[in-house]
């Protein structure tokens, strides 16, 4: 909400799968990722849209450290 009352254009996928198939029409500059997402792994993800040139921003209550240190390097 903050986002969108302050002029961003911000579209949501609920899953990995429909965020990649939104990805090549929206192109986005930055993405905001919940670490527990399901049905793919987080740092599969991550590495996707890191070969894409997409900024990361990860959220999550998620406490394996290991987890975000992966995600992080990517």
């Amino acid at each position: 909400d903050f986002l969108r009352k302050n002029s961003y254009d911000v579209y949501e996928a609920w899953c990995p799968q429909s965020a990649k198939i939104m990805l090549p029409s929206v192109r986005p500059q930055i993405i905001i990722l919940d670490l527990q997402l399901g049905e793919m792994e987080a740092t599969e993800f991550v590495s996707d849209l890191a070969h894409e040139g997409i900024a990361v921003i990860i959220v999550s209550a998620d406490e394996r450290v290991d987890k975000r240190v992966d995600c992080l390097s990517l």
